[in-house]
């Protein structure tokens, strides 16, 4: 195959091939599994820009998409995220076979081909920012191999600000680089000089928006990734590729960090250290080319390979298509229950669905949460969920600490933390069940505690209205309270005689000065900048 049929066929076909899995899922229905976080806030940034900032609405208050990765959602409030990912992860391929061909000597069209094909699969996992960041992550790495180490750093720097993960994934290609090519040093140094902009900014950010963050961080899932990395340091070894050594180092590398994330808590990735294996272990092990292993060992590592990429997404396609509990339909009853049951300055509790679309319908109806979906901020308030079994006390506190009185249990497939709480919900004293509609049943927890809770003395404080980035208050006397929504520095007392400090559970205290209302505005004014770097 001529260099151009060969650039024309990975410039169009990945495009077109994605593009039909998005149509068919879109036809049929189907829902991605973080497909509903990524429309929510895709409308909220819609909305204001200022939703990149905060939300009242999930898990209690947090930071949300400035740390998760603004680009994406700034794409996606102009133009359709299914569109921004189709042609994101389109261009992957053509990156890929540059990036391969320049640095690792792979002139077979192979691997980026079946990188292709993994990303077909892997749309079933609606990690669109990811797929933006991976393809601004590869690009530059693409860049960099054709000596544009400026260009790279800029393409990098954006996927800072796309996905962070992208910039790990990518950066175990990087450092192999580094390790083996030690004639490209000085190209690096430019790349690095050009990129640490982007990280210093990047790095102000996690400062200044700083909330406790966790991720699942299960051995069976790293296992998954060491067992890939060592299967494709097995194929290099055996390579009668040019680039045997690189690749060796590459897979050896992505061992190590394997290891370093299933025994040092403090690297910050959890089961995420398998993106790299789920994205590229294939298409890598094609880049291989012919191996000293005898043809039935080859076939067998080639195959386990593919087992470990690619079981996940295919289990994920095998979900029934009906009912998935994506609907409106669905949600409309409990949906009315809610605005019938609960005020306007209430939270409530949705027990978490599989596919998660409680997380778009609720708070797009005005109701705050407790949860949300991106689970990395349960750590916030919601470490009950992160923490493995919780029994009656613990579930009963931990909804008198969100200050929620109705708990709405959907009656579908629930996501994997929830298994627990249909059972507590139905046998528990605590709970009395107030309505039954459609696929959905209500309780109320009997104890429950109010939103604002007085310190040290018997006066009463109410929330009137709790909005995406205001809240307003009546209090009837002076004194402290505790306002069951998390703290942050750039929470301003718009109205009333206030201040505000955060408690030691990284819940709001309030301080007033004489009864009346009291409203806070989320404003991203200097002081609140000056606070956060305290």
């Amino acid at each position: 195959m001529s260099r151009r049929r060969r650039l024309l066929l990975l410039a169009v076909l990945p495009p077109i091939l994605l593009a039909a899995v998005r149509l068919a899922m879109w036809q049929t229905g189907f829902s991605a599994v973080d497909t509903a976080a990524h429309v929510y806030k895709a409308e909220q940034v819609r909305h204001t820009a200022a939703a990149l900032f905060w939300d009242t609405y999930w898990y209690g208050g947090s930071y949300g998409v400035v740390n998760y990765g603004p680009l994406f959602y700034l794409l996606a409030a102009m133009i359709p995220g299914a569109v921004v990912a189709v042609l994101a992860a389109g261009s992957l391929p053509l990156a890929t076979d540059a990036y391969l061909r320049r640095s690792y000597g792979v002139t077979s069209p192979w691997p980026a081909l079946a990188l292709a094909g993994v990303l077909c699969l892997y749309q079933v996992n609606g990690q669109d920012p990811f797929l933006l960041g991976l393809a601004l992550m590869v690009g530059g790495l693409a860049l960099l191999s054709a000596d544009k180490p400026l260009w790279a750093a800029l393409a990098v720097g954006l996927a800072l600000f796309a996905n962070p993960l992208a910039v790990f994934v990518g950066g175990v290609f990087l450092f192999a680089d580094l390790v083996v090519d030690a004639g490209a040093r000085r190209k690096y140094l430019r790349f690095v000089a050009g990129w640490a902009p982007f990280i210093l900014v990047r790095g102000l950010l996690a400062l200044v928006f700083a909330q406790p963050t966790a991720y699942l961080n299960e051995l069976p899932q790293v296992g998954l990734a060491l067992a890939a990395a060592l299967l494709g340091a097995l194929l290099a070894w055996t390579s009668a590729s040019v680039a045997r050594r690189r690749l060796l180092a590459l897979f050896v590398i992505y061992a190590v960090v394997c290891v370093l994330a299933a025994v040092v808590r403090a690297v910050p990735l959890g089961n995420n250290v398998n993106r790299f294996a789920l994205v590229f272990a294939v298409p890598l092990a094609l880049a291989c080319g012919r191996s000293r292993l005898p043809r039935i060992a080859l076939v067998a590592v080639v195959l386990a390979l593919a087992g470990l990429q690619l079981q996940a997404p295919l289990r994920a396609w095998a979900t029934p298509l009906r009912p998935q509990a994506t609907d409106a339909a669905f949600f409309a009853p409990a949906l009315r229950v809610a605005d019938r049951l609960v005020g306007p300055g209430e939270r409530l509790h949705v027990v978490a669905l599989k596919k998660h679309w409680e997380a778009y319908y609720f708070p797009r109806a005005g109701h705050a949460m407790t949860r949300g979906w991106y689970r990395q901020d349960d750590a916030i308030h919601n470490r009950l969920f992160l923490e493995g079994e919780y029994g009656e006390a613990d579930y009963v506190a931990w909804l008198q600490a969100m200050g929620v009185r109705y708990v709405f249990l959907p009656h579908a497939p629930l996501d994997r933390s929830s298994q627990a709480e249909p059972t507590l919900l139905a046998t528990s004293p605590s709970f009395r069940r107030v309505a039954r509609r459609g696929g959905w049943t209500v309780y109320e927890l009997v104890s429950a505690q109010p939103m604002v809770v007085p310190i040290g003395h018997s006066g009463r404080c109410r929330v009137l209205a709790l909005d995406h980035r205001v809240v307003r208050l009546s209090a009837d006397a002076a004194g402290s309270y505790v306002l069951k929504v998390s703290a942050t520095p750039f929470w301003t007392v718009v109205r009333g005689a206030c201040t505000v400090r955060a408690t030691t559970d990284g819940f709001t205290q309030l301080q007033i000065a004489k009864p009346g209302v009291v409203v806070l505005r989320f404003s991203l004014e200097l002081g609140g900048f000056a606070r956060a770097l305290r």
